[in-house]
């Protein structure tokens, strides 16, 4: 339970810093950093957790008009399924995935 306050300390004031990258239109929010180390470090619902929060302080900390709830919905929905997707694909060893994905090849072919 620590872990997880700590975690979303650090993605909410994370979520606040943004960098501008050289060549790339907008700003970078360095929250993807503390999720996935989140996603590394503790369980599943956990680092979900870390993850939507996180995505809704992207959205409302110094956003210039406020997000409508649409937005926020979306955003939060957006990233879980990459969240879970990362975490189920690095909870497996690789020879287990290297066999999946040989089936996977087969049943295509």
């Amino acid at each position: 339970m620590a872990q997880l306050g700590a975690y979303l300390i650090a993605a909410i004031i994370a979520s606040s810093v943004r960098i501008r990258l050289p060549g790339v239109p907008g700003k970078l929010s360095m929250n993807y950093a503390v999720i996935m180390a989140a996603l590394l470090n503790i369980d599943l619902p956990s680092a979900m957790i870390v993850a939507v929060l996180s995505t809704i302080g992207q959205c409302m900390i110094q956003a210039v008009e406020r997000p409508r709830r649409f937005d926020l919905l979306f955003s939060s929905v957006g990233v879980a399924v990459p969240v879970f997707a990362v975490r189920t694909s690095t909870a497996r060893p690789v020879p287990a995935m290297l066999g999946v994905l040989s089936r996977a090849r087969l049943a295509l072919w």
